[in-house]
């Protein structure tokens, strides 16, 4: 039997079926995973709630097609909205095909079952998760990488940047002064300034600023040149 390689740690599947003979030879098919098996909907809400599963099986056949219904509900529901969901049909007519995309399963499976077919189907959800999962590790990675030093482990001039620009804006929200390392203080009407990124520009304008601010003339015309 061949089977797709799947990780060192199992992804966790949740198969919710009434019939015995179907959760048995899934259970055989999917050994390389961590399967649970459940018959009615409060037992995979119970065990929806203990451990949130990476994938769903379920028969839409379970108690005259609320499996359909549970499915919609599902995945109307924040905490499993974006956990993959394949439906275990018996046929491959058009209509079941319909309803399986309608109530917004990711795919089906068809019986007899077919190992290869199953493991394909389930792996190409899977592979998307997992996909997902690194694409965030590595947004993750460049954002810390972005905003500091890799060899300082401080903040670069870009978090720097970033910073002042935040502070200068949460000074003008409250109104209040904002204070340089030489504890000289400019009003909230300058953070028109914010813009500037270089340092040599900012320093420029710092010292300007500080002239301006001990001339009452000079501060009243940039005031109300700046004044927001």
């Amino acid at each position: 039997m061949n089977y797709v390689n799947v990780p060192l740690i199992p992804e966790h599947i949740l198969i919710l079926d009434n019939q015995s003979n179907n959760l048995q030879e899934l259970n055989q098919i999917l050994q390389l995973y961590e399967v649970t098996t459940v018959r009615s909907e409060q037992e995979a809400i119970n065990a929806i709630k203990n451990d949130l599963p990476d994938l769903m099986l379920i028969n839409p056949l379970i108690n005259n097609q609320s499996g359909l219904n549970f499915t919609q509900r599902l995945k109307a529901s924040k905490l499993t909205a974006k956990t993959p969901i394949i439906l275990i049909q018996e046929n491959s007519n058009l209509n079941s095909r319909h309803q399986s995309f309608e109530v917004g399963a990711a795919d089906y499976i068809l019986k007899p079952f077919s190992s290869q077919e199953v493991i394909t189907r389930i792996e190409s959800q899977l592979q998307r998760l997992r996909l997902h999962a690194q694409l965030g590790q590595m947004e993750q990675y460049l954002n810390k990488f972005t905003n500091f030093d890799p060899l300082t482990k401080l903040a670069n001039s870009t978090q720097f940047d970033q910073y002042l620009v935040q502070e200068w804006k949460r000074c003008a929200r409250d109104r209040i002064s904002f204070e340089d390392v030489e504890k000289r203080l400019f009003p909230w009407c300058y953070v028109r300034l914010m813009g500037l990124k270089n340092f040599k520009i900012i320093t420029a304008a710092i010292g300007q600023i500080n002239y301006w601010y001990r001339s009452p003339k000079s501060y009243r015309r940039l005031q109300k040149d700046l004044l927001i």
